[in-house]
């Protein structure tokens, strides 16, 4: 139930033009990503943007698949040359981290307390929080480094709980795509 609300909260208003100003930056480093392979200008981490470049391009040819398949069934008279826009497709990627955050801080919950009210509430808290809303709704990278910062943390929380290595070897990792994602985030 509290994917499902979150998932409606996240995704109402996705195709509303300008919602936030550094979104059209944003997407001309997407571009120059995808057709350069990093982004140029000013110092920006582009762990963003290298690590959305596959993702959407299996997203793209996910979505020519169907509409092929549509086309080929008689359900549109010719496939969808251009599936979505890149502003979309990073917003629909952003409530996708968002949703599955609200999975990652009930693990997060439980391997902290060993309690399922209390991760629960960890999930439940997610789900309503505004500004979590707000930034799903934003083609920025702000929900991903968070996403990755919420799985290092459920990953070494495995590895303190558990005493496997691996759980701190991945964390470790997921610790360094948000940093790559977000300078702020340094201080892992």
């Amino acid at each position: 139930l509290l994917l499902a609300i979150g998932w409606r909260l996240r995704s109402s208003g996705l195709a509303v033009q300008g919602l936030h100003p550094d979104e059209p930056q944003h997407l001309q480093w997407l571009e120059q990503t995808v057709r350069d392979g990093r982004p140029s200008g000013r110092l920006y981490p582009a762990g963003f943007f290298r690590v959305v470049r596959p993702i959407r391009s299996l997203a793209f040819l996910v979505h020519k698949q169907i509409a092929y398949a549509h086309y080929r069934t008689g359900l549109t008279d010719r496939p969808d040359a251009n599936p979505f826009p890149d502003r979309l497709f990073l917003r629909r990627l952003n409530v996708m981290l968002s949703v599955l955050m609200i999975v990652l801080l009930f693990l997060f919950g439980f391997l902290l307390t060993r309690s399922f009210p209390a991760a629960l509430v960890a999930a439940t808290l997610w789900t309503f929080n505004p500004i979590a809303i707000e930034h799903a709704h934003y083609a920025t990278p702000d929900t991903m480094a968070v996403f990755f910062l919420a799985t290092t943390l459920v990953l070494w929380a495995f590895a303190l709980r558990t005493g496997h290595p691996g759980g701190f070897l991945f964390g470790c990792l997921t610790a360094a795509l948000a940093t790559g994602t977000k300078f702020g985030l340094v201080i892992l």
